[in-house]
């Protein structure tokens, strides 16, 4: 039996086979000396580090033996050598260089020492160094929460167990899922982790970040709580995961304990960083930390080092699970931090939405749409800290970009949510009956009753709009008085009153080309066409559309012309020349799915989808109808849904 004084492992190991097999290889390698496994307290790696060690007991590779050194009650770094007698059992003689007496000792043994808690050394590594120097055949295998800056040191991070989605029965679920049900069992035997409280289960995993220290003290409540309730408490405070177990180290009693302990360890730079964080929701890339905060790269990484920031394969930093909770409570401690820093992110991502918004001058690209996907959620808490605050500037140069982004996403629904509570802002605010509030006002309606148009609801709508209507038209604002009496001709002509109709959709485009807008004029010439499609006057639509698609093909933007093409060709299948329309919506649908404009994407196939039948395509016809049903029902477009379904 090759000498060792490791504890007996009382529970099986969950995952970590990729982390296993990595330390293995390194502890075979000649020229890497020491293994440090790095991570948060609570991530497992003493759990790790011992199933290595004992592993490595079984394969008899170090035959002068394994031993664990515990540095977790190290409180000065200069009784290091003690630890180490201590550990290998040794006497050292009286009045004699003990340090010297340790390296004579080791310099000839083929020995694997585990040192656990390194970070409790604060740095001062310099008898490790001379160990490894001594004693070639020693391999050292540590854990700490920080780096060791060694010669001859491979780090490997540890973070939680994995976390994806769950699905199936439990021979399929992630390693994060596995070590929930075998903790459960401990705390409850008769657990059973149901279908419906699968996605629970996963949602506690992640909101530990993995971490089995997490997952421990979560799953102590099984007894008394359902899945869903533990969650209901966790996402309210982290403070719910404590116990008094003996059988748990001190600092993994509570989450709050865990994360406490990587705080203290922080210098004072290096906690408002962690803290100043906190404001981004999602995480952040580096530049938008840069100007945020004021940090470079290393800063990050420092962070990152330490296992108190995340970097994900796509550049961007997070703070994961219930740190980001940690994180934020330290920075709301600070009021006066905690303003400026939410006013410098609120205002980075109200620019960043403005410049990735198409213009009169400028089309939207592929590119800037996944840039605004990417930061949804940050886009979303600048435009509420506005909305909160009853900030009407910051909500004005917001509006655009929201429309334009929730438009082409298709979500009319969290659209509708987010202008009717800027509205209720306005109405909050002191400035009341200003011009410059009444047409912010005017503006915000707008949006709030297209959005409900677009979910079927026209008359609470048509209400919205008229008032948009008498507000914008009481101070002037012309501009944003086309688009009013735009949406106001849709809505009347879904009713049926295509008369009524046409007069706004003419005023509009009088407006429109008063004002210079040619992006509304063309979309007025459409609305036109399509109100004398519906009266018979077959003559006359073509006319005002054919107008339509020649400015939009001069207007250098391809959403504008997919747009026009789309009406174009909807105007030639009702006309009875659908062969010729067929062309142009596969034009309309190449541009449409070339922008990832889901919205424009689904209309055209509900219009390729009528063409088709009416060209006697019926196969074809189907398809593209089913596809665009399904992708209305989704964005929740009612007036197209109902539509579809009457056709």
């Amino acid at each position: 039996m090759i000498p060792n004084n490791l504890p007996p492992l009382l529970t099986s190991i969950v995952g970590r086979v990729s982390e296993l097999n990595e330390i293995a290889d390194l502890l075979s390698a000649p020229e890497v000396r020491m293994i440090v496994l790095t991570g948060l307290a609570g991530s497992g790696k003493t759990r790790l580090a011992l199933e290595a060690a004992h592993r490595q007991v079984q394969e008899r590779t170090f035959p002068d033996g394994v031993w664990r050194l515990a540095l977790e009650d190290l409180r000065d770094p200069a009784c290091l050598a003690g630890v180490f007698a201590a550990g290998l059992k040794l006497g050292f003689q009286e009045q004699s260089d003990t340090r010297g007496q340790l390296l004579q000792f080791l310099e000839t043994k083929r020995m694997l020492l585990l040192l656990d808690n390194v970070e409790q050394l604060a740095g001062k590594t310099t008898l490790i160094a001379e160990v490894l120097t001594a004693a070639p055949a020693v391999r050292i295998l540590a854990t700490s929460i920080e780096p060791v800056d060694l010669n001859g040191v491979r780090t490997v991070r540890i973070g939680g167990l994995r976390l994806q989605i769950p699905g199936g029965d439990e021979s399929t679920l992630p390693d994060a899922m596995h070590l929930f049900i075998q903790r459960a069992r401990r705390a409850k035997p008769t657990f059973r982790l149901a279908s419906e409280d699968l996605p629970h289960a996963h949602r506690i995993c992640e909101l530990v970040d993995g971490l089995p220290a997490g997952i421990d003290l979560a799953t102590i409540w099984i007894r008394m709580l359902s899945c869903s309730e533990i969650v209901a408490e966790l996402e309210h405070s982290l403070d719910f995961l404590k116990t008094s177990f003996r059988n748990m180290h001190p600092r993994h009693h509570s989450l709050r304990e865990i994360f406490d302990y990587s705080w203290r360890r922080l210098g004072a730079g290096d906690q408002q960083l962690f803290r100043d964080l906190a404001v981004f929701t999602g995480g952040c890339r580096l530049d938008a930390a840069a100007t945020v905060l004021g940090v470079d790269e290393q800063r990050l990484a420092a962070l990152s080092d330490r296992s108190l920031l995340a970097q994900t394969g796509n550049g961007r930093y997070i703070q994961p699970g219930l740190l980001r909770q940690y994180a934020l409570e330290q920075l709301t401690a600070m009021p006066a931090e905690a303003a400026m820093m939410q006013e410098n992110y609120a205002n980075y991502y109200r620019r960043f939405l403005v410049e990735h918004t198409p213009t009169r001058y400028k089309h939207g690209s592929q590119e800037a749409l996944n840039d605004l996907d990417a930061e949804r959620e940050n886009i979303r808490a600048a435009w509420e800290w506005a909305v909160a605050g009853s900030r009407l500037p910051e909500i004005d140069q917001s509006i655009t970009g929201l429309d334009y982004y929730y438009t082409t996403k298709g979500w009319y629904a969290e659209a509708a949510d987010l202008f009717e509570r800027a509205v209720r802002a306005v109405d909050q605010s002191t400035a009341q009956g200003a011009d410059e509030v009444l047409r912010l006002r005017g503006k915000l309606l707008i949006q709030q009753g297209f959005f409900m148009y677009k979910q079927g609801y026209l008359e609470g709508a048509e209400t919205l709009l008229h008032e948009s209507a008498s507000l914008l038209g009481s101070v002037g604002a012309a501009e944003d008085l086309v688009d009013t009496l735009f949406h106001l001709g849709g809505i009347i002509s879904q009713r049926g009153d295509f008369a009524r109709a046409r007069e706004y959709q003419q005023e509009s485009l009088e407006l429109a080309r008063h004002t210079g807008n040619h992006f509304a004029e063309i979309n007025c010439l459409n609305a036109l066409g399509l109100t004398s499609l519906k009266l018979g006057e077959y003559d006359q639509a073509r006319n005002l559309y054919a107008q339509s698609l020649d400015l939009a093909r001069s207007a250098n933007d391809p959403g504008v012309l997919a747009n026009s093409l789309n009406d174009f060709g909807y105007m030639l299948s009702r006309i009875g020349s659908a062969g010729e329309a067929i062309p142009y919506l596969n034009e309309a649908l190449n541009l449409a799915r070339s922008l990832h404009n889901r919205r424009l994407v689904t209309y055209v196939l509900a219009t390729l989808g009528e063409a088709t039948y009416a060209a006697g395509d019926f196969a074809q016809s189907k398809r593209y109808s089913a596809e665009s049903l399904e992708r209305a029902e989704k964005q929740n477009d009612q007036v197209l849904v109902t539509h579809l379904l009457i056709r």
